[in-house]
């Protein structure tokens, strides 16, 4: 009756905790964010427009905080990617106001198209109209990749499993020899 009694009491907690991380802890805004992405294979740097976007979620305490920024990034990356671009760094920066995002933006931007750079970039500008952010739920997972990334990455899951079958295939039975040996 004890033990019973612990575990209607543990499953209780255990809502609550799971109620209170995803209940009511986010509110929506409204959110101006643009992109940056660099390869460490190429001398080409890319930047999204500024875009502003309707409904992205902050945390209720700390307002100043995005939720899932860094799917934000991955949405970026997965969109290079489909382009073609290989091993694509990728950061999103964000702001709640419009003067403080472009700010950066222009800062940002002369970082790479300045002077006073010690050797030569090709900045390209990613229009919105060719890619824009989708706002990201509280509580999704990562943002789903290309089905041709996914189906290589178990390509080569399916090559190490088998590599590691024939490899223990290869050792018993150099065990089966040395036992017929002796």
């Amino acid at each position: 009756m004890m033990k019973q009694w612990k575990q209607v009491v543990l499953s209780v907690i255990m809502i609550l905790c799971a109620g209170a991380a995803y209940g009511g802890d986010f509110l929506p805004t409204k959110v101006y964010m643009f992109g940056f992405a660099a390869s460490f294979n190429d001398s080409t740097v890319y930047f999204t427009d500024v875009q502003q976007l309707e409904g992205a979620w902050v945390y209720e305490k700390e307002r100043s905080f995005l939720v899932n920024r860094d799917e934000y990034s991955y949405q970026l990356r997965n969109f290079l990617k489909q382009m073609g671009l290989e091993a694509p760094t990728c950061v999103t920066v964000y702001a709640f106001d419009e003067k403080e995002i472009y700010k950066k933006y222009l800062k940002m931007r002369q970082r790479y198209e300045g002077k006073k750079r010690k050797f030569d970039l090709l900045v390209r500008n990613v229009p919105a109209e060719v890619f824009a952010y989708k706002v990201v739920e509280p509580g999704v997972g990562r943002v789903i990749i290309d089905p041709k990334l996914a189906e290589a990455a178990a390509d080569k899951t399916d090559r190490a499993t088998a590599k590691a079958q024939r490899k223990a295939e290869k050792k018993a039975r150099k065990a089966e020899k040395k036992a017929q040996k002796k």
